[in-house]
Formats: structure tokens, sequence, C-alpha cells
């Protein structure tokens, strides 16, 4: 199945332009729906290419906000949460993922010559409307159409961009009825998540990769949807990650969240989800205090029930929809749930991700919190 996709991905990414899809309701003529967690989990002929994710790697920053095509897979990917001079609410997430094809190729002989695809993830919630517009993206790294930076952080497709500029870092992305523009200035340190940037995937070791996170930056900028264009500000988090190894066969998809709380602390927690219904013990997460002092956790440290579910109208997939969420010796104890329930991607691949906030009853105690989840392998 997986093969298969590669070389539909190849096939669409060699024709001279991207493919793009439009808002939920919309069509896209090749549309296998391939689960992420599928595309993870099968190792393919050229992955003894690439370089292994192994603990004592040297980081080097701007360098390390740049691509690194030793590895085979790589993604750039900020979310937050938004809101316009009315009050309006709004999610985002503009995600570019690269994926190696052949590292032998590296020395280009024409600019023609690829190297690597090129996907992009857009999506903005529209909470007061309830809208939510997805659009997906595919090209290759020749003739200008899609690349990165390998010295800092410049990474694009078509017209979708995430790049550094001085202090701040500029995202901008746009489609036929939504555009975004946003000014991002870090608030907190970077934090190297796992062991000093080592992020173990699997119980057997063999899933694992180099993963950064800039937990906290405030965003301004507009957004322009149905061609009205307004002033925005909140909070992004951006996440960077790049492996060449795939996740077990025995896992079967992941859970992660991203919370910002309103005391100015940030939690991160993913849980890699077996088949037989259990938790892999890799799992885990981070917490941020305020001034940026980082506490790593433990899968058995974060306690997360799941409260209730939604169905999928659309592909009839069943995905965790509240939570309660609980860090006891930290005090966390909060019930987070979605600002609005269809934010499913049904692009190439298919999961949930989308803006979440605490309860109102959590509002009330002082617990307030806004941030992103994603679900994969529903």
């Amino acid at each position: 199945m997986i093969r298969t996709f590669i070389l539909l991905l190849v096939g669409v990414v060699l024709m001279p332009m991207t493919v793009s899809c439009g808002e939920t309701d919309a069509t896209l003529e090749i549309r296998p729906s391939v689960n992420p967690i599928s595309f993870l989990s099968e190792k393919v002929a050229s992955d003894s290419q690439y370089e292994e994710a192994s603990l004592g790697y040297a980081w080097v920053f701007p360098r390390d906000h740049g691509s690194h095509e030793a590895f085979r897979n790589e993604w750039w990917y900020v979310t937050g949460n938004l809101t316009d001079g009315r009050g309006a609410k709004y999610g985002f997430q503009l995600t570019i993922f690269r994926n190696g094809i052949n590292r032998a190729l590296h020395t280009r002989s024409t600019n023609w010559s690829v190297n690597n695809v090129y996907m992009g993830h857009f999506t903005i919630t529209d909470i007061d409307s309830g809208k939510f517009y997805q659009h997906e993206k595919f090209s290759r790294d020749s003739l200008g159409l899609a690349g990165s930076s390998d010295t800092d952080l410049d990474v694009w497709i078509d017209n979708w961009f995430i790049r550094q500029n001085g202090e701040s870092i500029n995202i901008a992305a746009a489609s036929s009825d939504v555009r975004l523009q946003l000014n991002l200035k870090s608030i907190k340190p970077i934090v190297l998540q796992g062991d000093d940037g080592f992020s173990v995937k699997t119980s057997d070791g063999v899933g694992a990769s180099h993963y950064y996170s800039i937990s906290r930056m405030e965003a301004t900028g507009s957004i322009t949807i149905g061609g009205i264009a307004r002033a925005i500000n909140g909070l992004a988090w951006m996440d960077r990650e790049w492996s060449s190894s795939s996740l077990g066969e025995k896992h079967s998809g992941w859970d992660w969240f991203a919370l910002h709380f309103a005391d100015g602390s940030d939690l991160m927690y993913y849980s890699m989800r077996l088949a037989d219904g259990g938790i892999d013990v890799t799992s885990g997460g981070t917490f941020i205090s305020k001034l940026g002092e980082v506490v790593k956790l433990h899968h058995d440290e974060i306690l997360v029930d799941t409260l209730s579910y939604w169905t999928s109208p659309a592909t009839n997939a069943r995905y965790p929809s509240e939570w309660a969420i609980k860090v006891p010796h930290l005090g966390i104890d909060v019930q987070v749930e979605p600002m609005m329930a269809n934010q499913e991607l049904q692009g190439v691949f298919r999961y949930w991700e989308g803006a979440v906030a605490c309860s109102q009853s959590d509002s009330t105690s002082g617990n307030q919190c806004t941030g992103y989840v994603e679900l994969t392998g529903y």
C-alpha cells in the first residue's frame, strides 16, 4: 500500500504544477486517504541511504532550523489560536513535510533534478462561523517550486512558507478562499524534547527522531476569509522533527497535545497507541514553566482519560473529542475539548487536527488554556 502511495506521490510532484485541495466538502482526483500511521510504519528500500537519529546529536542553531537531507523525513509544523478585533476566534495549522526520494541524487546535474518531494497542509478553523478550511499541496524541490535552506529557517512550497526574519519567524499561506500572514516572536527558549532532543517513539528503540519545540510565540498578523481581511493576534507553537526510521508494526496511531495555559506555562504530551489497546511506554511529554524551566514527564506521570467521542460524517472515523488531563505532581487538572468538532483533514492523509480549549468550568477556576490536538490512526 505505502509503496504504491510513494509512487503516486512522486508521479504527482513530477507534473509541472502542485496539487491543492479545498474545504472539507471539496474533492481531489487523486485521494487514496492514506492513514499517516501506515505511511510511517513500513520501511522502504531506500531507507538504508539515510542516517538514523541517535543520542548525542550536536545541536547548532540557527542551522538546525534548516533542512537535514541526510535524514529521510522531516517536517516544520506551526499551530496556534488567534483572535481578531471583534473577539472572533480562529485556529490555524501550517505544516510543510519533506520526504527524501534518493539521497544519492543530492548532487544536482540540472535544475530539473529531484531529491525531495514536499507536502503542505494548511487549515483555518473559523470557530464563530463553524467552518473548517483545509488545503493540501504537493511539489518537488526543483525549479524553485518547493525547497528548504540547510543553513537556517526557510522552507516553502509554492506560495506557502515558514521563514526566519531576524528575531521573528514569518509564515504565510493562501488559497482561493482563505489567507494567513503571521509574524511570530518566541517568548521562551527552544525546548529539546526527549533526551536532549533524541525522541524515542517505539519501545524497541528502532523508531526515533530528533525533536525540538518553540512552545510559545506571540503571533500578530492578518487573516482573510471571503475577501475580508482582519488583524489578528494570539499564541503559536512550532515543532521541528526529522528522522529516517519507521514506527513499529504494533502501533495503531498517536494522540498529541500542545496546551498554552493562562499563567504562561505550556504542556506537550504525546501518546503512542498500540494495536492491542495499550500505550507504548515511550509516550511522554514536557511541561514548560512561565520562566522557561523544563520538566520532562514520563508516560505514567500524565493521566489522560477520554470523556466523549465524535464520529466524522464524511469518513465515519470515530475520534476522541473531550479529555480529562491530569499531572498530579504539577497541580494540572483540566478538561480539554475541541473548539469545533469537525476539524478532520480529508486529503491524501486523513487525520484530525484542531483547536482546543479548557472547558468553561476549568476557565472559571483559573485553569484557562488554548491549544492544539492531533489524532491519527482512527
